[in-house]
């Protein structure tokens, strides 16, 4: 029984961790930098995410960090649903080209919003069934797709590797920070009689990234795009739906009017690619170029936020100060990752990089005054002295 808990909630947090960037990213990044760029993407995916259990180690460990960073957990899940929200916006209207019905790419967002929003109620029992589910459905939705890869042929090769290098620390960087605010790999953590359920997440979701290749890049005939949407919905719902549970169920969310607002905000993401088309004119690739900048969160701030504030068993709750310097960072930093990742000037990105290395060796000597003293739980007392 040991076993099999371990097993579904390693299939729980693949289909968590399925998100619209698993399903969709390795593909843009296939376009710049041909299969270097996926093999990339998905060993700094797999290792950075799967190494979470092994890194937090414990349920009293991941209980502490809840209680300590449960605001930027809270806005770490909320941007991943507004995410997704906006991405089945731009699947129906630029990849899928449905783009003539107006209407019906932000009904198929509501609808995923909606129907996430039931599952959310329910317990943990129910979700590792639904999890099952999910994974079934998406390997069999895969399988329907084909193993037709011709259409990669023309991905061949390894254009321009320097620029893959410099753009290197911030992937890793990325997919090592962020699993840390993710509630549901916490939950997950906590409710598993084994931490090798990442293990087993680690095997089951570099599945799942590899059969992205078929469903984008199969036969490009009707069946196989109703087949590859189905996944993406699919997983999307999952997805959603696990993360507002937890913005439900963490204290942060403040009471109920409070947790109500909180649910509610990642509906604006549905509206984010009417309005941009409608402001800005002569951009080729519109959808494209929001769900990248979307990447400033995961290649940026919630890296930063990590770095600053998680990386050290000391660490406790960020104080006003550290917060101040952090938006300074990242309003600094901004700018360059437009100019790196929308604007494709690679080398940009080693400003970052070489802010990161030098934060990680001086954070030490910027910790006690960046972050509130953890307190003892035994004593009740700071463990700094402050």
């Amino acid at each position: 029984m040991k076993a099999l808990h371990t097993v579904l909630w390693g299939l729980f947090c693949a289909c968590s961790w399925t998100w619209c960037i698993g399903m969709y990213l390795p593909i843009l990044l296939m376009e710049r930098w041909a299969w270097p760029g996926f093999a990339v993407f998905l060993i700094a995916n797999v290792v950075g995410c799967a190494a979470f259990g092994y890194i937090v180690r414990t349920p009293a460990r991941s209980e502490r960090m809840i209680r300590d960073h449960a605001p930027a957990m809270v806005g770490f899940s909320v941007v991943a649903i507004a995410f997704h929200l906006f991405f089945i916006t731009y699947l129906f209207t630029d990849i899928v080209r449905l783009d003539a019905n107006r209407t019906l790419p932000l009904l198929a967002a509501i609808g995923v919003y909606v129907v996430a929003s039931g599952l959310s109620w329910l317990g943990d029992r129910a979700w590792l069934v639904l999890a099952v589910v999910t994974y079934t459905a998406s390997m069999w939705l895969i399988a329907g797709c084909g193993g037709e890869t011709r259409a990669l042929e023309r991905i061949a090769g390894w254009n321009q590797p320097e620029t893959l290098l410099m753009m290197l620390p911030v992937l890793v960087a990325g997919f090592w920070c962020c699993p840390r605010l993710d509630l549901t790999f916490h939950r997950a953590l906590q409710r598993s009689p084994s931490r090798h359920a990442f293990l087993v997440f680690g095997v089951a979701f570099a599945v799942l990234v590899a059969g992205t290749l078929f469903i984008w890049r199969g036969p490009e005939d009707l069946a196989v795009v109703r087949l590859g949407a189905a996944h993406l919905l699919a997983q999307s719902v999952f997805t959603v739906g696990a993360h507002l549970r937890e913005i439900r169920l963490v204290p942060a969310s403040g009471g109920a009017p409070a947790r109500s607002v909180v649910l509610l905000i990642p509906l604006l993401a549905i509206m984010l690619l009417p309005a941009f088309k409608s402001i800005v004119s002569g951009v080729l690739r519109p959808g494209e170029d929001l769900y990248i900048r979307f990447f400033v969160f995961y290649g940026l701030i919630f890296p930063a936020y990590v770095m600053a504030f998680m990386t050290s068993d000391a660490s406790g709750a960020p104080r006003p100060r550290g917060w101040i310097i952090l938006v300074m960072v990242v309003m600094l930093l901004a700018p360059i990752y437009e100019i790196g990742f929308i604007h494709e000037r690679y080398a940009w990105m080693l400003v970052p990089t070489g802010i990161a290395a030098a934060w990680l060796v001086m954070r030490r000597r910027v910790a006690p005054w960046g972050m509130k003293a953890p307190v003892d739980e035994a004593t009740g007392a700071g463990s700094n002295g402050s």
